[in-house]
């Protein structure tokens, strides 16, 4: 989700494994990613969203971005949070946490020349 081997210092990735009980391995695993300050605006979360996403869950992603964004994707990064990918008995889930920018709207960064 980062484009690049780290180190995330600006915000850090965290992990939650859950146990249960006679058992030394996880059942779940989690691992959320600050997408916010690891990319140039909310377009690049998306394509990025997109790589990742099984092909049933394009459509619905499409239609929440689309129903939440207030300005073009490209104008600025806040809307997208975390993303987060949970692993339960072999299968996959990706989960992408969306917010409201009532309080401040990063200005998309400029590409280096």
């Amino acid at each position: 989700m980062a484009e690049s081997p780290g180190p995330y210092a600006r915000r850090p990735v965290f992990t939650c494994l859950s146990f249960v009980e006679g058992s030394a391995r996880p059942q779940i695993a989690t691992v959320h990613f600050p997408v916010r300050p690891y990319a140039g605006h909310d377009g690049a979360v998306r394509e990025r969203v997109l790589r990742y996403l099984h092909p049933e869950g394009v459509a619905t992603y499409e239609r929440a971005i689309a129903a939440f964004a207030r300005r073009p994707l490209a104008a600025g990064v806040g809307m997208h949070s975390y993303v987060s990918l949970r692993i339960n008995k072999g299968r996959k889930r990706l989960t992408v946490y969306l917010v409201s920018e009532l309080f401040k709207t990063v200005r998309a960064e400029l590409p280096a020349a």
